[in-house]
């Protein structure tokens, strides 16, 4: 997200500045990720302990893929708890990419229509 998008969505003037724009968007209350690591982990289907040294890659999946759907899902608001289909958009893209890591799939276009319905769309 931009200065000018943080700057939008709080309802900041120009005459704010960027690190001030920056600090109040950090500032704004979140209720956590849309998708947990153990919650990945056991869509994988791993046991809790199994294959652990998986932990560092299904985590990247999980912030790479919440970025992509949170970049169509505008109007999703992060202080609330995630829907049930924003998690399992991002739990489909994180299992796609990490079952396609070896030749750098993505997840399925029809994995998007999840998301559609937090589209902002204008004029």
């Amino acid at each position: 997200m931009t200065v000018e998008e943080m700057r939008l969505a709080l309802g900041l003037g120009a005459d704010v500045s960027a690190a001030d724009v920056i600090a109040a968007y950090g500032a704004l209350p979140t209720v956590g990720p849309i998708v947990t690591l153990a919650e990945a982990k056991l869509w994988l289907r791993f046991t809790e302990d199994e294959e652990t040294h998986e932990d560092g890659t299904i985590q990247l999946l999980i912030a790479a893929a919440t970025e992509h759907v949170l970049t169509i899902a505008e109007g999703y608001d992060p202080t609330t708890p995630a829907p049930a289909a924003l998690k399992l958009a991002v739990l489909s893209h994180v299992a796609r990419a990490f079952d396609g890591r070896e030749d750098g799939s993505d997840a399925p276009a029809g994995n998007m229509r999840l998301v559609q319905s937090f589209r902002v769309l204008g004029i």
